[in-house]
């Protein structure tokens, strides 16, 4: 049919379905239909004031256009088994997801209010429709956001309209390129796609501990940013990470960047803001495919202990990179060529186009707690600690508000 039918009560679908037209519901929908045409252009219209259910009794349905577009109330598909349409739109109104997925080629979350429930937002394709789609999340948080554009369309490309606010894990499986706007993520990264492209930027943020799994994977090519709550918050490779697309470059501005235990970083620009850290206390190697600037703390210490073996690697895509800034630098038990820069690396190999300053020493950190007596009372903080190794050098620090202190990158022969 054409035109707008309106149904004053409730409405189930459950064989055959909508050609076209918009069907506008008062009442409760149940969606059990399983088929999507592939010409379809039906819409499903969910449009009254006041509270309506979707799929109540844990169905499982697919409905070509689903809009959400009330001006007051909520939609509850909260019990709701995996929902599938081509387009899923909210303009105004309150829409509680399913903790199971929800499926569509394009969303368009323009206004409204989004509940997540802890489900999965799946963006796919289906061959029948355009070759890219859009997506907008709007202001509200994703639980788990999955590219995956299946096998039959694994080239499919998705342009991203402003920025996708990830609680959960974002997963690409196939996809073939993401443009435009951002990701914020605060959960883990899993990538197991060869080749993604597109401009969309990651930023890694909240407070939980995040992992990135890309093991010959990609992302999209746009900068990555690490922007925790509080400087201890970490971010951590469980695979090589490689990314470097064109102008790709990765910036730490609060938070740790860890690169676990044994992880290779293939990256562009790194910049370490004074909030920051880099930390590689593991073997992992490095390539840069651009310089590196920290005001915060970069910690490269192979193994995790001072004069082993050279296990951390750091090379260069092409030419020689530059190390600057006024942040903490600890160096040691590296194998380096085509590094340039005012650093100095302990314990570690020059194998060639350096110009930094290698000592064959090696650097310790020094930590310990200041009594006003024999060990039962602790001084408090702000009192100075100054440490000299052979009657040489001078290494200081100022206690915390327990007494303690720690003194690093203290060199010894």
């Amino acid at each position: 049919f054409t035109g707008t039918l309106i149904v004053g009560g409730n409405l189930t679908l459950t064989t055959g379905v909508l050609e076209a037209g918009t069907v506008s519901v008062v009442g409760n929908v149940v969606v059990a239909n399983t088929t999507l045409p592939t010409d379809g252009a039906g819409i499903l219209s969910l449009s009254s004031a006041g509270g309506q259910t979707l799929n109540s009794g844990g169905q499982s349905g697919k409905v070509p256009y689903l809009t959400i577009n009330k001006p007051s109330g909520t939609v509850d598909a909260s019990a709701s088994g995996a929902l599938g349409m081509l387009t899923f739109t909210l303009t105004s109104g309150t829409f509680t997801a399913p903790s199971a997925a929800i499926t569509a080629s394009s969303f368009a979350m323009t206004g409204g209010t989004f509940n997540h429930g802890n489900g999965t937002i799946r963006a796919t394709h289906y061959p029948f429709l355009a070759s890219n789609t859009t997506l907008q999340f709007g202001s509200g948080a994703l639980y788990n956001l999955l590219f995956d554009s299946e096998d039959i369309y694994p080239d499919h490309t998705y342009d991203l309209t402003g920025t996708a606010d990830v609680d959960g894990t974002l997963t690409l499986t196939k996809v073939g390129g993401i443009s435009g706007g951002n990701i914020l993520l605060s959960g883990n990264l899993v990538s197991t796609d060869t080749v993604v492209a597109g401009t969309t930027t990651l930023t890694f943020d909240g407070a939980a501990a995040q992992t990135v799994t890309m093991t010959s994977a990609d992302i999209p090519d746009g900068d990555i940013t690490i922007n925790k709550t509080a400087a201890g918050n970490t971010v951590t490779l469980a695979s090589n990470a490689t990314w470097n697309g064109a102008g790709q470059d990765l910036t730490i501005t609060q938070g740790t960047f860890s690169q676990g235990a044994s992880f290779n970083l293939l990256t562009g620009l790194i910049t370490v803001g004074a909030n920051g850290t880099w930390s590689n206390l593991g073997t992992g190697d490095i390539t840069l495919g651009g310089n590196v600037s920290n005001a915060g703390a970069i910690n490269l210490n192979a193994n995790g202990v001072g004069c082993t073996t050279d296990d951390i690697a750091i090379t260069s895509t092409a030419g020689q990179r530059t190390w600057s800034g006024a942040g903490s630098f600890t160096l040691t038990d590296l194998n380096v060529t085509n590094q340039g820069g005012s650093m100095t690396a302990y314990s570690s190999t020059n194998t060639s186009g350096n110009g930094w300053t290698f000592n064959a020493g090696c650097i310790y950190t020094i930590s310990g707690t200041c009594y006003t007596d024999e060990g039962i009372t602790t001084m408090g903080s702000g009192r100075a600690v100054a440490i000299k190794v052979n009657g040489a050098g001078t290494y200081t620090a100022n206690t915390n508000g327990s007494g303690v202190y720690t003194i690093p990158n203290i060199a010894a022969a």
